[in-house]
């Protein structure tokens, strides 16, 4: 099992085009999400499938939906999500 020190390690197997699995409600992987966005410059069409997320959304953030980088799909939304939609 290779570990990881740093959130951008971590999810440097996403590619543009890929589909991730966001875990919602408290397990909700906030410093994950964190990492993945620091790689907004390199990603693009990322579909982000979640259920109900808690804390920030900076996915969902304009500067990352304006440029196609993130394509956040949910069925449940909170607050953290509903003012970017």
């Amino acid at each position: 099992m290779k570990l990881h020190h740093d959130a951008v390690s971590a999810v440097s197997c996403i590619a543009s085009g890929q589909r991730v699995f966001v875990h919602g409600a408290a397990a909700t992987p906030s410093i994950l999400i964190d990492g993945l966005v620091a790689r907004a410059p390199d990603l693009r069409d990322v579909e982000l499938i979640h259920l109900h997320t808690f804390g920030p959304a900076p996915y969902a953030a304009p500067t990352c939906s304006s440029e196609r980088t993130f394509a956040p799909r949910w069925t449940s939304t909170g607050s953290t999500i509903c003012p970017a939609f």
